[in-house]
């Protein structure tokens, strides 16, 4: 793949999670990567590159033969997912700290966005994203932040689905600010113990809320 693509792949990585969350496609939809393109205005390889990706990542399932279908929310995929994610944010975090004093700013900022975000789940979980990429970008491993992003689109999904149905982001925001905090402190044993705990106790809320049936079928 050319590095002239690899942005535009992500691009659409973006575009379709953010179709999904706007439950434009539900699960066992099938997507069409000639329709895709059209519609978001993305070159027809990216956005197969894309759908390829996806699969890869949980979020998506191929039948060969037919297609990219969308995969429900699994309470099981959350639990399995989220302790991968935690370990591997927790080495890239060790490997770029300490964060420079830019980058907290950032990170307070886009914090303070997604509190102000609350009435908006897509919104607020595309900052989320956003607050956990750049807790990790100076990270020197690119395939460690690649495997991060990887497996942060499936909690992506699970979280925005939990958010939009019950508008528990608050401890989120609570969290990301306590990190920030810790950070600046130059505590970084005290930043991953937040972070250890604040993603162990989400998984739990999600996970249970789908164990009750609330939203399997959702997105």
């Amino acid at each position: 793949m050319s590095q002239a693509r690899a942005p535009l792949r992500d691009e659409a990585c973006d575009a379709i999670l953010g179709l999904l969350s706007r439950d434009r496609f539900g699960p066992g939809d099938r997507l069409s990567d000639t329709a895709l393109a059209a519609e978001l205005g993305i070159g027809r390889t990216p956005v197969r590159e894309a759908l390829v990706q996806l699969e890869r990542e949980g979020v998506l399932e191929v039948d060969p033969g037919r297609g990219f279908f969308v995969k429900p929310l699994d309470a099981a995929r959350l639990r399995d997912a989220a302790p991968v994610l935690w370990t591997l944010e927790a080495l890239a975090l060790r490997e770029c700290f300490p964060l420079c004093e830019a980058v907290l700013d950032e990170l307070d900022a886009v914090n303070d966005e997604s509190a102000a975000s609350a009435d908006d789940p897509e919104r607020a979980a595309g900052l989320n994203l956003r607050w956990h990429r750049l807790l990790v970008q100076g990270c020197p491993n690119r395939r460690l932040r690649e495997m991060i992003a990887s497996f942060a689109h499936v909690l992506r999904r699970h979280a925005h689905a939990y958010w939009r149905r019950t508008g528990h982001q608050r401890s989120t925001v609570a969290m990301h600010a306590a990190v920030a905090e810790a950070l600046r402190r130059g505590d970084l044993a005290g930043a991953l113990a937040l972070l250890e705990r604040g993603w162990t106790d989400g998984v739990v809320e999600m996970a249970a809320w789908l164990d009750v049936g609330h939203d399997t079928a959702g997105s």
